[in-house]
């Protein structure tokens, strides 16, 4: 803020020539400038705090902001997982396999699954129904007629069948 003139001090050029009317205006203009300087060296302290004030508030606008820039970002990263976990279901990847894919659309994701699934192996398809009965040491049940079980009678009688 500059500071007015210090006209009030000093004698005004001219100030002979105007007459009493003009000198009278000039007395009085002094007089209220006098009084706005005493007004603004009393809202001077007034103006910094409402300085201080908006640099505070500034500051926690901005504080504001940061924080729900960061919220956005994990809400963003957040359905970004999710989706990249509905698509490798869709496609029949693995579960571990979902944050290999790349993409940022679900096109682009379905795209990248159906490229990573060419390079899973697939489980072998197998037609055997298991057997349900068998016992330890893989005998079938219906060959053990006792708890206690003569291996050398077995083999003998495996052998004469032959």
């Amino acid at each position: 803020m500059t500071e007015p003139d210090e006209t009030d001090e000093e004698e005004v050029e001219g100030a002979e020539q105007l007459g009493d009317a003009g000198k009278r205006a000039l007395d009085a203009m002094k007089a209220k400038l006098k009084a706005e300087r005493a007004r603004i060296k009393e809202l001077e302290p007034l103006a910094a705090k409402a300085r201080e004030a908006d640099e505070a508030a500034k500051t926690q606008a901005q504080k504001d902001a940061e924080a729900r820039t960061a919220v956005e970002r994990e809400r963003d990263e957040a359905r970004a997982e999710l989706l990249r976990h509905h698509v490798a279901a869709k496609a029949g990847l693995p579960a571990e396999l979902a944050t290999r894919l790349r993409g940022s659309t679900e096109a682009e994701l379905e795209a990248d699954a159906k490229e990573l699934l060419k390079l899973v192996p697939k489980a072998p398809a197998t037609n055997v129904r298991p057997v349900a009965d068998l016992r330890p040491g893989a005998l079938p049940a219906a060959d053990v007629h006792s708890s206690t079980f003569d291996a050398d009678a077995f083999i003998r009688d495996k052998a004469r069948r032959r």
